[in-house]
């Protein structure tokens, strides 16, 4: 049985240092990974961390779950390659960003 979560929040500027203490240096970093592996701002990529851990938050699974970035190759199964969205995962769920 799954669970579902939603949220939305608009990208707001933040330096690294802000952003470092809202989602700890494990979520930073993948912020980080994300930032290159598109191409886009910190603050978007953040933005995207913090949206999927208020989504296992209101899913009710632990926000202190690990979250990963799905493979390229893994997250283009049955998607669209050229979205927008970022597949990531956290044990077996999986969140769009």
């Amino acid at each position: 049985k799954g669970s579902s979560g939603c949220d939305v929040e608009p990208v707001t500027e933040r330096s690294e240092t802000v952003w470092h203490d809202l989602l700890g240096t494990h979520k930073l970093a993948l912020a980080d990974t994300i930032t290159a592996y598109k191409g886009e701002s910190l603050d978007v990529s953040a933005t995207r961390i913090w949206t999927a851990t208020e989504c296992l938050k209101k899913a009710g699974i632990m926000v202190d779950a690990p979250l990963m970035l799905m493979s390229q190759k893994s997250s283009s199964q049955g998607k669209n390659t050229n979205s927008q969205v970022v597949w990531l995962t956290a044990g077996e769920t999986v969140i769009g960003s």
